[in-house]
């Protein structure tokens, strides 16, 4: 992949589809002002999937996470989370993450008709207040926290009810994504990027992070799996580094969830996002981008905080940096790109006024 800018410090790059699973791949980076070719990084790297997930029947598909101490937490902070897309039209209780043997243990998070439902050392059950139903095929971020005795359910984002216990999530059994052995149902949908936590995360933390992928060294993480490996293991990207399984065993099994690589980091994910506001160097005017990404058609508005008729330069790279479109336009106009400019993938789009620049991600699907 490369990467284009003027700037120095951390850099992203993007690795170009349809690029060969596996390692042997290294880094190199190569500056043409000034001309410079980079030596290699030295160590090998692995290419693996990206934004993958895993899809339920439904019926009695799971993973199974063995048993590890570091998740018996007991009354403490915690924070749990995860990408789900529940097939539309699914019924019955959907579990998310399970740990217990019985009724009267651990912790059981699944979604209960329209609700998020919580539920530590057996009854009574915890539900979040907002009837905003979740099952709609679409992707959705779910989250629960806890700090102190006071919980907070979150989808998306958002706080949807409160509630407060500080029952213990202690258990011994093992971890289970997706599914509940005690009530033995299992989650119909797809899941990605499952979280937890041993802190409570913050309300402007979880809004923040809600789509984007963490380090896997973030203090208090003791749980992250992103399904982004193959085969039947299941990587604990987390310091704990406690794997995983398809089903119930290493074996292929029919209680298996399969692997997409469709997952909630995909365009599905930001269909509510459709406004993309930035502000420039200057703060003196921003720009509406919606929406983004886009399908067939996006509009571009720059607007003035001076509420003058400035000209701005707008210039479309593809991110090996070759210019595919550039125009001035005024910020009384918009600019609208459609099928004919662009093809799907990912854009660099710059605007320039008077020595400003400000640079915004567009995705075309």
């Amino acid at each position: 992949g490369t990467w284009t800018g003027s700037v120095s410090g951390q850099v992203s790059a993007t690795i170009p589809t349809g690029t060969a699973l596996g390692t042997g791949y290294r880094i190199r980076v190569v500056s043409s002002d000034p001309a410079v070719i980079g030596t290699d990084n030295g160590l090998n790297i692995q290419v693996s999937n990206c934004n993958s997930s895993l899809l339920y029947d439904g019926i009695d598909d799971r993973v199974t996470v063995p048993h590890n101490n570091a998740y018996n937490i007991g009354s403490g902070d915690f924070t749990i989370e995860a990408l789900v897309n529940i097939a539309a039209g699914a019924g019955g209780n959907l579990p998310i993450l399970s740990q217990r043997t019985g009724a009267f243990d651990g912790f059981l998070i699944y979604v209960y008709g329209n609700q998020l439902l919580l539920q530590m050392n057996g009854v009574p059950n915890y539900l979040s207040s907002s009837f905003t139903s979740i099952r709609d095929g679409h992707c959705h971020h779910v989250a629960i926290s806890r700090s102190g005795t006071a919980i907070t359910f979150y989808v998306d984002g958002n706080s949807v009810g409160t509630a407060a216990s500080g029952r213990s999530l202690n258990s011994t059994g093992p971890l289970y994504i997706g599914y509940d052995s005690y009530d033995q149902s299992s989650f119909d949908g797809s899941i990605n990027e499952v979280r937890f936590w041993n802190i409570a995360r913050s309300a402007a933390d979880i809004a923040a992070n809600a789509t984007s992928s963490l380090s896997a060294s973030s203090t208090g993480l003791i749980g992250l799996w992103r399904f982004n490996e193959a085969g039947q293991t299941v990587v604990d990207a987390s310091s704990v580094a406690n794997n995983g399984v398809l089903g119930s065993t290493t074996d292929v099994e029919a209680t298996d969830p399969q692997r997409s690589s469709v997952a909630c980091y995909s365009g599905d994910r930001y269909e509510s996002e459709t406004v993309n506001k930035v502000y420039a160097a200057s703060n003196n005017w921003t720009v509406d981008v919606a929406p983004n990404p886009f399908d067939s058609e996006v509009s571009i508005t720059i607007e003035s905080a001076s509420q003058t008729d400035d000209l701005y330069y707008v210039e479309i790279f593809n991110l090996q940096g070759v210019s595919l479109k550039a125009q001035y336009i005024h910020a009384t106009d918009h600019l609208t790109l459609n099928d004919n400019d662009l093809k799907a993938g990912i854009y660099l789009m710059k605007i320039s006024q008077n020595g400003n620049q400000q640079t915004i991600k567009l995705i075309k699907r």
